[in-house]
C-alpha cells in the first residue's frame, strides 16, 4: 500500500489550514500610547445595558515562546502591574496559568515565555474569594481591588482530568522537538531522524490504536461530554446567562475534533494493524510524511479538545452575571485569543479597537494607548 499517497490525499481533505488572522489595528491612537513586548494582538470590547457599559474587556494573545522580542517601552508584565496598582475600581484578571500555579515540565508554553514572566509575576496576588484556591497574603504591591484568576484547568490536581490527555501530552511535546531538530539539523534526513526515534513513534502508534480497539467515535465523544457535568465546571456554567449557548458552542467543536481524529484513526489502521517489532523502523522511515504527520494531527487534536474546556470554563467565568465584574483583562495563547474575540463579537460586544500582528509580523510588541481603563485608574 501506498501509505504516502494515501495521506496526501486524506490531508487535502481533512488537513486545512487556520484562515489568516492577521490584521492592522482599527484603533485611533492618542498621546500617551505604549510599546508592550510580549502580546502579538490585543482587543477591546464592550457590552451595553440600557446604554451602559457592563463589561469591558481587553484580550490579549501570546504566542507561549520569545521568537522575536523587539523594542519596547515595558514589557507586558510590568504593564499590567502598573494598572493593577493604580486601579479603583474592581479588575478581573483571566490569565491561562495552571489552576495550582505549579507549572509542570509538560506544559505547553516556554519556560521563559511571557506568560512564564506573568505566572511568576503574580501567582502571589489576592485571589477571587469564590476561587478555587484559598487566598494568599497579598505582596506589598498588591491592590486588593484586583482578582486574579488562573484558567488553565488542565494538568491540575484541583481542575479537570480529560481521558487519555496526560498519555498523549508526552508523544506530542517529544515529537514537536523531534520536528524542531528536523528544521535546525543540515547533517541528517528527516527519515534518519525518524528511524533513530523509531520507539517513541512506535509507542505513540500503539496507544493510538489502543485508543480505536475500546472507543468508537459516539462513545469517545460522550466521554468528553460528561465532563460539563463535573462539579467544578457545573459551577461556572451556573454564573452566566451565556452558559447554555457557550456549552453548545464547545459540544459542536467537540464533535469536530473527535471527528477528525476518528477520521485519521481510519487512515492509519491498516498501517497500525501491521505494525510489529520487526518492521517498525523500516515502515516509520519509508512513510514518515505519512504516518508521522497523521499522528502529530491526532495528538494535537486531543491536546485541542481540553482548550476547549479552558475556554468553557473562562468564557462562563469572565460573562458572569456578577455585576462586580465589569473590568477585565484576559492574557492568553494566540488561539484563545481568537475564540473569546469571535463569541464576543458574535453575541453583541462591541469592539473597540483590534490589534493582530500575527501571522503576518512576528514581532512581540504591540502598540496601544494607555493606561487601560482610563477612567478608573487614579
Amino acid at each position: 500500500m501506498d501509505y504516502k499517497l494515501k495521506y496526501l490525499k486524506y490531508k487535502k481533505k481533512y488537513f486545512k489550514l487556520k484562515s489568516n488572522y492577521g490584521g492592522s489595528s482599527t484603533q485611533s491612537l492618542e498621546p500617551g500610547v505604549k510599546n508592550i513586548c510580549g502580546p502579538v494582538s490585543c482587543g477591546r470590547y464592550i457590552y451595553k445595558s440600557k446604554g451602559e457599559i457592563v463589561k469591558d474587556i481587553y484580550l490579549f494573545g501570546e504566542l507561549h515562546e520569545i521568537t522575536n522580542q523587539g523594542k519596547s517601552d515595558i514589557e507586558i508584565q510590568n504593564f499590567f502591574e502598573e494598572i493593577f496598582s493604580n486601579t479603583r475600581e474592581n479588575i478581573d484578571f483571566f490569565i491561562e496559568a495552571p489552576l495550582n500555579w505549579v507549572i509542570s515540565d509538560h506544559d505547553i508554553f516556554d519556560p521563559n515565555s511571557f506568560l512564564s514572566k506573568n505566572i511568576e509575576k503574580f501567582k502571589d496576588y489576592i485571589f477571587w474569594k469564590g476561587g478555587p484556591t484559598t487566598p494568599t497574603p497579598p505582596k506589598e504591591y498588591t491592590n486588593s481591588l484586583v482578582r486574579i484568576h488562573p484558567i488553565d484547568l488542565r494538568n491540575s490536581d484541583i481542575g479537570v482530568e480529560f481521558p487519555y490527555l496526560k498519555d498523549i501530552e508526552p508523544f506530542w511535546y517529544k515529537t514537536n522537538e523531534i520536528k524542531y531538530n528536523e528544521q535546525i539539523t543540515t547533517v541528517i534526513t528527516p527519515e534518519e531522524i525518524v528511524y533513530e526515534h523509531t520507539d517513541h513513534f512506535y509507542n505513540n502508534a500503539m496507544f493510538l490504536k489502543e485508543i480505536y480497539d475500546k472507543n468508537d467515535k459516539k462513545s469517545l465523544l460522550n466521554e468528553y461530554i460528561r465532563k460539563f457535568e463535573d462539579e467544578f465546571l457545573k459551577k461556572v456554567h451556573s454564573k452566566t446567562d451565556f452558559g447554555d449557548l457557550i456549552k453548545f458552542l464547545c459540544i459542536n467543536e467537540l464533535e469536530l475534533l473527535i471527528s477528525k481524529i476518528y477520521d485519521a484513526l481510519e487512515f492509519l489502521i491498516d498501517i497500525l494493524n501491521d505494525l510489529n517489532e520487526d518492521n517498525k523502523a523500516q515502515i516509520f522511515a519509508n512513510n514518515y510524511r505519512g504516518i508521522i504527520l497523521a499522528i502529530d494531527h491526532i495528538n494535537r487534536d486531543f491536546i485541542g479538545i481540553s482548550t476547549v474546556f479552558v475556554d468553557f470554563y473562562c468564557l462562563c467565568f469572565m460573562l458572569s452575571n456578577d455585576v462586580s465584574m465589569k473590568n477585565i483583562i484576559t492574557y492568553t495563547g494566540y488561539n484563545h485569543f481568537i475564540n473569546y474575540k469571535k463569541f464576543l463579537i458574535d453575541n453583541g460586544f462591541e469592539e473597540v479597537f483590534n490589534i493582530d500582528n500575527y501571522p503576518n509580523d512576528k514581532n512581540q510588541c504591540i502598540i496601544i494607548s494607555t493606561p487601560l481603563f482610563n477612567e478608573i485608574l487614579q
